[in-house]
């Protein structure tokens, strides 16, 4: 209260707001709009600086929606990276968690991404912190079976580089 006497002495009355030609009533939902706009990992980084990693400072800001009970916001704004980087919303359709108990190695992965089906842009990154969140999980069997699926059918039996797929 001491904070905010001032504070409205320095910027006037309501309706002196938009003479600022700023935002000095910043909402939450402005924030969270405003960080999805961001959209990637790599263009927040370059926001924040070298001084504070980009994926820590997500975490932070995780952990205060989780917090307060703000957890519509991951569902309603493109804020958490996959593992491509690129911000999106988490729903059951768009991001998975990948299974600490059965991780799935970078070469999995590049042979799924190979096959025309990029995990990837579909799983968490992999620093990403949201404890208590009931997210579905993917891990290695998943992968391995669908890597079968799609090595079983036609199209994948006429591919020039066939060997190279499944050998490297």
């Amino acid at each position: 209260r001491a904070i905010l006497l001032p504070w409205i002495k320095s910027a006037g009355p309501k309706d002196e707001l938009d003479s600022w030609n700023r935002t000095i009533k910043y909402s939450f939902a402005t924030f969270l709009q405003e960080l999805a706009n961001v959209a990637t990992l790599d263009a927040l980084q370059n926001i924040l600086g070298e001084h504070t990693k980009a994926i820590n400072w997500l975490n932070e800001v995780y952990t205060f929606i989780i917090e307060y009970n703000e957890v519509y916001a991951f569902r309603d704004y493109a804020i958490i990276p996959n593992q491509s980087g690129i911000f999106q919303k988490l729903t059951p359709d768009t991001l998975h968690l990948e299974d600490k108990d059965a991780n799935i190695p970078d070469e999995f992965l590049d042979i799924l991404e190979t096959l025309g089906d990029n995990w990837r842009t579909k799983l968490i990154h992999r620093a990403v912190k949201l404890p208590g969140q009931n997210i579905e999980k993917k891990g290695l069997p998943l992968v391995s079976n669908r890597i079968n699926e799609l090595i079983a059918k036609d199209e994948f039996s006429r591919r020039a580089d066939k060997l190279k797929v499944i050998v490297d």
